[in-house]
């Protein structure tokens, strides 16, 4: 193995590590809190994931059909405020560093 692919494997050990603690840690905060409310918190997270759902619900009905009906105007507008930048307000072009 190269140093490259240790130190890859060492950054994914890590992220795992990182995110299975969290999640320990979130878990064992909310078996707190259902227990300090009596169960009154799992209605609370209940209508939480309710409403999350309904959002991604209407986001899928809605929101992804009306992002694609209004692309070309918002391709137009893109359009239209680059043609308005004056030439000292337009971004530099990228060139490679190297000769």
């Amino acid at each position: 193995m190269t140093d490259d692919e240790i130190r890859t494997d060492q950054h994914k050990r890590g992220t795992l590590l990182s995110v299975m603690l969290a999640l320990f840690g979130l878990g064992g905060f909310l078996l707190l809190l259902v227990i300090a409310t009596g169960g009154w918190f799992l209605w609370v997270l209940l209508g939480v994931l309710a409403i999350a759902f309904l959002a991604v619900l209407h986001y899928l009905a809605w929101g992804r059909s009306m992002e694609t009906a209004t692309a070309g105007e918002r391709e137009e507008a893109e359009v239209r405020v680059e043609a308005e930048l004056n030439e000292w307000d337009r971004p530099e072009e990228r060139r490679s560093r190297h000769l």
